[in-house]
């Protein structure tokens, strides 16, 4: 566990020169605005976050080089140049003198999340501290939650067809008892007419067994008066007796259907178009109940997706080594001990915040907090016992000379004694 014991600043932002041996937990950059306050903590973040926490207008106006040097209690000694052409240079050497070969490497190793600050946390919306944290903790949900963002719309849409489907399935008449396809009127023409057309067979075989018994009483008459031509008579009459029998078995076997069969053809075709018009109806009804069973399995399915996503989630975040027990977050924001954190009161939230920036920085244990003036005396207590308890070295600016401060900065300078006093 490292902290800082002398920190030097020169050219750096608005600070021209500036020494600091921090004494204690609790380090208090005071003096009033724009005098350079902000220079000395951010001449710490640029000196071990390395070259991409460093903006281009990083020197003192008017200069044309600058320096930081931080010195830790382990021995090493951290020196960053600064030059106006936007280069840098970053030497790291232990107590003895040694310089690291890739010093970078050796401070992303040491310094954890070095520029976490606290109080800023506290300030950021829920969705901010959630995406925050996550950062932190390296889980990234894009994926997941993009995915559960095109899911959840489909379903949304496929939902809201379910209930058009289900209007519109609501408004078609129904009609049971009958078939499932169209009557053919030109069918049932046909099959009328070979019904008449039996019946007219029928009264035809009648009438030919009528007029056959006629001819063979005339016949029988004749062959009476004509015996002379009997023998040819007796041939044409047996002939005649033959066909009569035929007809009269063709009559007795011939089928024609009844009044009522007739009836009921001549119903079902004048009123065809009417029944087609409610098979269709059925037709309809069935072909929409159908598609709202499909699209009910296909929303089913989506719904199960999102379960599924979240249950990804929720294994991700009991996988994750949250720096405080009892803190998680979700979509909508940071969760401490089940309730959201914004729900908390501002003691805890200052509590929280301090506890993931001490998470964040196991080895280097130095939190940097801008912008102290928002915090009153109650929440500057909180930070100090905070800082005694885990051992950290807690760097705070703030507007004011008071006797919270540790120094006091005065156009880029540590003031004199008399000056704080």
């Amino acid at each position: 566990m490292t902290k800082i014991v002398n920190l030097k600043s020169e050219n750096v932002k608005r600070i021209e020169a500036v020494e600091i041996n921090p004494d204690g937990s609790l380090v208090v950059i005071g003096g009033n605005n724009a005098q350079g306050k902000s220079s000395v903590l951010d001449s710490i973040f640029y000196a071990l976050a390395g070259v991409k926490a460093i903006p281009a207008k990083a020197l003192r106006d008017g200069e044309d080089t600058g320096q930081i040097t931080v010195e830790l209690d382990s021995g090493l000694k951290v020196t960053r140049k600064l030059s106006k052409n936007g280069k840098t240079t970053l030497k790291v050497e232990n107590a003895e003198g040694a310089v690291y070969k890739s010093p970078q490497t050796i401070l992303d190793k040491m310094c954890g999340q070095i520029g976490f600050d606290p109080l800023k946390f506290t300030m950021l919306s829920e969705k901010e501290q959630a995406t925050t944290l996550r950062e932190l903790l390296g889980i990234d949900f894009t994926e997941l939650d993009n995915e559960r963002e095109e899911v959840f719309n489909e379903r949304t849409n496929i939902n809201r067809e379910i209930k058009s489907m289900q209007a519109r399935y609501g408004a078609i008449e129904s009609f049971p008892d009958l078939p499932e396809t169209e009557l053919s009127v030109v069918a049932l023409v046909d099959k009328r007419e070979e019904m008449r057309a039996s019946i007219q067979y029928k009264d035809n075989l009648m009438k030919l067994v009528d007029r056959l018994e006629q001819e063979g009483f005339t016949l029988e008459d004749t062959i009476a008066k004509l015996e002379d031509k009997l023998l040819g008579l007796r041939t044409e009459l047996e002939t005649i007796n033959e066909q009569r029998v035929q007809a009269k078995i063709n009559y007795n076997n011939a089928i024609v259907p009844g009044e009522d069969e007739l009836n009921e053809i001549n119903d079902q075709i004048d009123n065809a178009e009417d029944t087609n018009r409610k098979i269709r109806s059925n037709q309809m009804a069935y072909e929409l109940f159908s598609s709202i069973v499909d699209q009910k399995n296909t929303a089913d399915v989506l719904t199960n997706r999102l379960s599924a996503i979240e249950s990804e989630k929720k294994q991700a975040l009991e996988a994750a080594d949250f720096p405080i027990q009892g803190l998680s977050f979700d979509e909508n924001g940071v969760i401490y001990q089940g309730i959201p954190l914004s729900q908390a009161s501002s003691a805890e939230k200052l509590k929280v915040s301090v506890s993931i920036g001490i998470a964040m920085n196991p080895e280097l244990k130095v939190i940097l907090i801008r912008d102290g003036s928002l915090l009153d005396d109650s929440s500057m207590e909180i930070i100090s016992e905070m800082a005694k308890q885990h051992d950290m070295q807690i760097w705070i600016e703030r507007v004011g000379h008071g006797s919270e401060c540790s120094v006091i900065i005065e156009d880029g300078k540590v003031a004199a004694k008399e000056c704080m006093e």
